[in-house]
């Protein structure tokens, strides 16, 4: 009795009777599955919450959950790592302890101004000479020697790319209430750093050969419409 795997005899052309034994395999009662695929809970800068979205790659998590945070629960860097070993499908869900900050912004849909003003100077000025901004005095000085100086030029466009930069850098609350800039010959330009009607506030004055003694204010400034 000849013992044969099923399919390797043609039975049909066989013309002596006999007796065989085929051996029929067994057949796959399960199809198989990805094994690329990742299901993560944990932490993220943003996005739903308690809700499972699903991605490809990091790439798209970030669209969706926002760049990765170094924290143990922070699902971007198993997704990372998981990316790199070349997992392809991800199903994650974002959890929170209620105690994140919603994010809040003011946009600005017309109409809003900076308020802003100028210091046109005919000559360079001397030391000991002074410019206000805002109630606080800055004077002019050839060596610095304490706070509140600005180093003089050779020329007067020097001297005012010295003030600008001095002025940018400080940290003192009236001075900081603008930014400042100079159109590179005979002006100080001064821009209020919010938006609106608080700058117009912002007085300008100076003991130097400039067009702005007296108080000036700056001007210009409008509100916008938020929405």
């Amino acid at each position: 009795m000849p013992i044969v795997n099923s399919g390797s005899v043609n039975v049909s052309a066989l013309n002596v009777p006999q007796v065989l034994v085929q051996i029929v395999p067994p057949q796959f009662l399960f199809n198989g599955v990805q094994t690329n695929v990742c299901g993560l809970v944990g932490t993220a800068s943003w996005g739903p919450v308690d809700l499972p979205i699903t991605f490809g790659s990091y790439a798209q998590y970030t669209a969706t959950f926002g760049p990765t945070i170094n924290r143990n629960y922070d699902i971007g860097g198993h997704v990372i790592l998981a990316d790199a070993q070349g997992a392809g499908y991800f199903c994650a869900v974002r959890v929170t302890d209620t105690t994140d900050t919603a994010a809040l912004a003011a946009v600005i849909a017309t109409g809003g101004v900076y308020a802003t003003g100028t210091l046109t100077f005919s000559v360079n000025p001397t030391a000991s000479q002074t410019i206000t901004l805002a109630g606080t005095a800055w004077t002019f000085v050839a060596a610095i020697t304490g706070p509140f100086q600005i180093l003089l030029g050779a020329t007067l466009p020097l001297t005012l790319v010295a003030t600008a930069a001095t002025l940018n850098a400080s940290i003192e609350a009236n001075t900081a209430k603008m930014t400042y800039t100079t159109n590179g010959t005979t002006t100080l330009v001064c821009l209020s750093v919010v938006i609106g009607t608080a700058g117009n506030a912002y007085t300008l004055a100076t003991t130097t050969t400039a067009t702005g003694a007296g108080n000036l204010k700056l001007i210009e400034g409008r509100a916008g419409t938020g929405k």
